[in-house]
């Protein structure tokens, strides 16, 4: 995702995000899910853990 975001100018840019964000209400859950889907995708060959904090105060 970072190489093809340095590749693109900006209007085509700014269409891809939105059309990465249809399905992610904001930009946080987008590259949260993304993150995720990286500690799954190598986790059975290196030890991963996703820690949430909690919501709470």
């Amino acid at each position: 995702m970072i190489t093809i975001a340095e590749s693109l100018d900006e209007h085509t840019l700014n269409i891809f995000t939105a059309k990465c964000l249809e399905y992610a209400p904001n930009t946080y859950i987008f590259t949260k899910n993304l993150s995720e889907r990286i500690i799954l995708d190598y986790s059975s060959s290196l030890p991963c853990a996703i820690i949430r904090p909690s919501s709470g105060t």
